[in-house]
C-alpha cells in the first residue's frame, strides 16, 4: 500500500472515530443542555427581578429553589388578561409575588443590535411603571462596545427608571 493511500486511511478512520464520539458526547448530554437553558433562563429571571445579585454565586438546587418560591410563570392572552402559564398561549411573564402581593413583572424582549439580536429579560416594579431590573443574556455585539449591554455597570443604568409618566 501506497504512503498516499494509508495517509488516506488513517485520515479517514481518525475522522470517523472523531466523528463517533463527538455525536456520541452531544447525544448523552443534550438533556443536561437543556436543563441548563432552563437554569439559566430562571437566573437571569431572577437578576432581573434584583432576587439574586449579577456577581452572586448560586449553586443549581439554590437558584431552583429560589424561582420556585418566588416567580410564577404566566402569560398574557389575547385579552390582555394575565393567566397561567400552562397550556395557554400568549406572551411571557415572570410574576414576583410576597404574600399575595405583586412585587415585580420581569418580561422577555429582542431588540436589533448593530450586528445581532439583544435578548435579555426586563422587569417592572408591582405598580408597573418603574423599571426593578434588566438583564442581556445572547448577542453578538462588539467586545467593548456593543457587548458592554451584558455588563451590570450598564444594565444598573436602568433601575428605578420611570417607563410612563
Amino acid at each position: 500500500m501506497s504512503s498516499n493511500v494509508r495517509t488516506f486511511v488513517f485520515a479517514a478512520t481518525l475522522c470517523l472515530i472523531c466523528g463517533i464520539l463527538l455525536t456520541s458526547a452531544s447525544e448523552g448530554l443534550k438533556a443536561r443542555k437543556i436543563e441548563n437553558v432552563i437554569l439559566d433562563k430562571q437566573k437571569n429571571i431572577l437578576k432581573a427581578l434584583n432576587l439574586i445579585q449579577a456577581n452572586q454565586k448560586m449553586t443549581r438546587d439554590n437558584v431552583i429553589q429560589t424561582y420556585n418560591d418566588n416567580v410564577q410563570d404566566m402569560v398574557v392572552d389575547k385579552t390582555g388578561t394575565l393567566v397561567a402559564a400552562s397550556g395557554n398561549d400568549g406572551l411571557p411573564v415572570f410574576v414576583y409575588k410576597k404574600e399575595d402581593t405583586i412585587k415585580g413583572y420581569a418580561m422577555p424582549f429582542e431588540a436589533q443590535g448593530l450586528w445581532s439580536l439583544v435578548k435579555g429579560f426586563i422587569s417592572l416594579d408591582g405598580d408597573g411603571k418603574t423599571v426593578k431590573g434588566f438583564t442581556v443574556y445572547s448577542h453578538g455585539e462588539t467586545p467593548g462596545l456593543g457587548g458592554e449591554c451584558d455588563r451590570p455597570w450598564f444594565q444598573n443604568q436602568f433601575k428605578n427608571k420611570s417607563i410612563i409618566d
